[in-house]
Parts: C-alpha cells; structure tokens; sequence
C-alpha cells in the first residue's frame, strides 16, 4: 500500500490500468498538509493498495482533521467509511 496525490487522476488511473484498488477521498476527509498544491480545490490525497481491504484499513488510519490543514474535517464524515460496508459485504472488488 501507498499515498499518492490525485488531482486529475493520478491514483485513479494508473490503478485501473495496473489491477489495484485506490481512493479519491472526499475534500476534507484527509488533510493536505505538506501536499505542493496544483489545483487546491482539487487535490487530494489518497491510498493506493492491491485489495480493498487494504485500502480500507490505510484510509481510516490517515482520514481525520488536522490542525496544519483547515479544509480538513472529519466530523463531516462518519467514523465508519461506506468502503468498509461494501468490502465488508464483499461487494467491491479492487
């Protein structure tokens, strides 16, 4: 597993094109602190894992606010990601 920024794709495709899971999270739900901005209202950062599983696992570790980045809120978000349902559910696949 891995983060990367996204902000025209960049953990998007290249995990299609190379059979892995990844993550656009929501503006907020992971902060940007320390990200060299293109586009800030489009930037973000994500995890990038080989099953959902993972990814479910590095999204919550790294989701929540942070005092550095003011875009960042998790009270906005549940504590429990709707990712964790369907992988839990086995719904997704990766």
């Amino acid at each position: 597993a891995a983060l990367g920024s996204d902000t025209g794709g960049s953990l998007r495709q290249p995990a299609a094109f190379c059979g892995v899971a990844a993550l656009k999270p929501s503006h907020g739900a992971v902060s940007r602190a320390g990200l060299v901005a293109y586009a800030s209202s489009f930037d973000t950062i994500g995890p990038i894992a080989r099953s959902v599983t993972d990814l479910r696992e590095l999204f919550n570790a790294i989701r929540g606010t942070d005092p550095r980045d003011d875009t960042s809120n998790c009270e906005v978000f549940p504590a429990e990601s709707k990712i964790g349902a369907a992988a839990d559910a086995g719904t997704l696949r990766g």
